[in-house]
């Protein structure tokens, strides 16, 4: 048995996340395709059927090979990878990668969940994805598992999800993460080859592979990129002859940007010279990236005012953080182990169902029920049983089964979002408030401090309830009487829209791999002006862009 049990190779009929007739096609004749100067990059999407595939209408030149870039997007609650093909004589492709061990068919994420046997590696092995998750068992469980891992990266420990049982430093539960991601990713890969023979894939070994990572922008980015690169280079990316580990690691907030200014759509309120704020949110952190467009069809940008990216730890699963205090605190006097029971609880499958309902705007109001084992009950006049328990708002416990109801839920959630609870400054509106008001405050001199566009992107924040929740605030602000509200009022939002991304759970992956490419093509000799010179000095073409706005030099537009 392998040592990471849980990891198998995906059969060659179903991984691929583009069907025909719209993926790779051989010319339609067999002579040789002449080399053509490269156009501007022009995103074009392929409707159809059963079609993810997002095509670059880009000249790959004659004398290319064949190559790969994969990125790997390490979620909170899920991870998620994307592959891009480019081969000779056809335009740059995307292959989503699908099909993960023990998930349902045509799943384009894999839970970001390892599950370890009680004495560690030594029996069973480790498990990944919805095979650890369906470890997280009530009734007890040989298993340890652990998930939501992300936050402590990378210096951190993390304590187990299910059980009070041994911590782990948080570059180990990467590690094994990334071990398995790499070889669901080649295996991915080999099923291309063996679904698409008419289309000349060479074999992994033979192929060169550059690999791309991002991270969260809160903290310190550069530091948590140089670990990731570190980890992931153990973990076997890079480790064949002609692979490699991309030098850039951009911030997840960048390449959000980066994939939804490409690929939106939506064209009102991105024409040249609008401003615009990607607002991406996921399990654990928010990102907002602040762009004003110079030429939306070169992918040029400009970043006249604020910095790239500012994070913030807000995300979905600090609903379950918060949750998670109220339960131990209600469980007091009422169970044997308040905090890991709590833990437990917020752990399982139903109370993230019951999250995603209430986001997604669909939520019924129904309580959710979760029966304790009898063991976890204390008996009256147990040490440690108290009378009365404390009473807290939407939760109720009637013999040995815990009530949640989808009232309190919500309500956790209005307090990342609305910051409508304790800690009401640290919330995705107040985040939001402060880049709008840094697009007035530090813009330059003479240029527009309109902000015309909030473009919403993430699990967390493309959702319904959330969106529309900040939508209707931002609304109320703008056009209510200043001398009559204490809200804040943006005088700079007057014009301003909103949208969704194409592809909210996976638009980190194509941000990374759409700057892959845009760095690959203003890199190559006779494309910019000292090309490869400012790159080795001054990092990829988006660093470069910023490092000439931080300088305040001229107009600062992509090349």
């Amino acid at each position: 048995m392998h040592p990471l049990h849980g990891f198998q190779a995906p059969s060659s009929s179903n991984i691929l996340s583009f069907n025909p007739p719209h993926s790779f096609q051989a010319p339609s004749s067999p002579k040789k395709i002449l080399p053509q100067p490269a156009p501007k990059p022009q995103l074009i999407t392929r409707s159809g059927p059963g079609n993810t595939r997002t095509a670059m209408q880009t000249s790959v030149r004659g004398d290319d090979k064949p190559k790969l870039a994969v990125a790997i997007d390490f979620g909170t609650t899920f991870t998620k990878a994307a592959i891009m093909a480019l081969i000779p004589g056809y335009s740059p492709n995307i292959i989503e990668v699908r099909d993960y061990p023990s998930c349902p068919r045509d799943t384009r994420m894999v839970p970001s969940v390892l599950s370890y046997s009680a004495d560690g590696e030594s029996r069973g092995g480790v498990s990944f994805g919805p095979e650890a998750q369906n470890d997280l068992d009530l009734e007890g469980s040989d298993r340890v598992v652990y998930g939501r891992f992300k936050p402590k990266f990378p210096s951190g420990m993390v304590q187990p999800l299910n059980a009070p049982g041994p911590m782990r430093h948080v570059q180990e539960l990467y590690l094994v993460m990334a071990q398995a991601m790499y070889l669901h990713i080649r295996d991915c890969y080999t099923s291309v080859i063996e679904a698409y023979p008419g289309v000349f894939f060479p074999d992994w070994e033979d192929i060169p592979v550059e690999f791309c990572f991002t991270v969260p922008a809160v903290g310190d980015p550069q530091i948590a990129g140089e670990k990731l690169k570190e980890l992931a280079r153990r973990a076997g990316f890079g480790s064949v002859p002609g692979h490699s580990v991309c030098a850039d690691v951009l911030t997840e907030g960048e390449a959000s940007a980066i994939y939804s200014l490409m690929h939106s759509k939506d064209s009102r309120g991105l024409e040249n010279g609008k401003t615009l704020v990607v607002v991406d949110v996921g399990g654990a952190t928010s990102d907002l990236c602040v762009l004003k467009i110079v030429d939306r069809d070169a992918a040029q940008v400009s970043l006249d005012f604020a910095d790239p990216v500012r994070g913030q730890q807000i995300g979905s699963t600090k609903v379950n953080e918060e949750l998670e205090q109220l339960l131990s605190q209600f469980l007091a006097g009422r169970v044997d182990d308040p905090v890991s029971w709590a833990r437990a609880i917020t752990s399982l499958p139903d109370v993230e169902e019951m999250k995603v309902q209430v986001c997604s705007g669909v939520q019924k109001d129904e309580d959710l029920k979760i029966g304790l084992p009898e063991r976890a009950i204390l008996q009256t006049g147990t040490q440690g049983a108290s009378a009365p328990e404390l009473s807290i708002a939407g939760l109720s416990m009637d013999d040995n089964v815990v009530k949640i109801k989808s009232d309190l839920m919500r309500r956790l959630v209005d307090t990342q979002v609305l910051g409508t609870g304790a800690r009401g400054e640290m919330c995705l509106k107040r985040q939001l408030d402060a880049v709008i008001e840094d697009v007035m405050i530090k813009r330059p001199e003479g240029a527009s401090a309109e902000v015309d566009r909030i473009l919403w992107s993430g699990g967390f924040g493309s959702s319904a309830y959330v969106r529309g929740q900040l939508q209707k605030r931002l609304v109320e602000e703008r056009d209510c009487d200043p001398q009559r509200s204490w809200a804040p009022v943006h005088s700079n939002i007057k014009g301003l829209d909103f949208s969704v991304s194409s592809d909210p759970q996976l638009c980190v992956c194509k941000g990374a791999l759409y700057h892959w490419l845009k760095d690959r093509e203003t890199s190559r000799p006779g494309q910019a002006e000292s090309a490869q010179a400012q790159k080795k000095q001054k990092g990829s073409w988006w660093r470069r862009l910023f490092g000439r706005q931080k300088r305040g030099a001229g107009p600062k537009t992509a090349q």
